[in-house]
């Protein structure tokens, strides 16, 4: 996969001419936004500089509602820029009980989002299942104009999402993540 730069993100090559179309006309189109990205371990120092650029591109595509897979990380700084800029959020979770494991200040973050959220979708049934993230990496890009993704281009997740939104013609602006938890726009 291709990427070129194009003004301050990353676009796939394939779409950078349907990508300056959306941009010129997107931002008074009320877009539906979804986020996709790392968790925090491999968002590392970059997490700041992720989440001011979440802020920035919210703030260029005016979404009409934001959608946020509800993971640690990337999803979680995608929905509090949201809840920051007013836009409604959608929380996409995969299935009841995401966050059982989760460390105490990590579960108040995601429910106080939660409590925040204008919806609220359980995608899968209770209980763990690899799959179940994917499911609801399908559920939001089925009901995206965009998806913004901070990646680093590895395999996992993020990967998965990005190449499915791109099968289904869904615009990406990728934030690029190094190994060194720098960032690049």
């Amino acid at each position: 996969m291709t990427w070129v730069q194009e003004g301050e993100v990353l676009v796939p090559a394939a779409q950078q001419e349907a990508y300056r179309r959306a941009l010129a006309v997107g931002t008074s189109m009320g877009a539906v936004v979804a986020f996709s990205g790392h968790r925090p371990d491999k968002l590392l120092s970059a997490a700041t500089s992720v989440y001011r650029w979440l802020l920035g591109r919210l703030e260029v595509w005016r979404p009409s509602k934001a959608i946020s897979g509800m993971a640690r990380g990337a999803d979680t700084l995608g929905a509090i820029a949201a809840l920051k800029l007013g836009i409604p959020l959608v929380a996409a979770v995969p299935f009841e009980g995401q966050d059982a494991l989760w460390v105490d200040s990590d579960r108040q973050v995601y429910r106080r989002i939660l409590d925040r959220a204008a919806e609220v979708v359980y995608v899968s049934d209770p209980g763990y299942a690899a799959w179940k993230m994917h499911a609801r990496n399908h559920w939001m890009v089925d009901r995206a104009d965009l998806v913004l993704a901070a990646w680093d281009g590895s395999g996992g997740g993020t990967k998965a999402c990005v190449e499915y939104a791109l099968k289904k013609r869904v615009l990406v602006e990728r934030f690029l993540i190094t190994d060194l938890g720098l960032s690049l726009r």
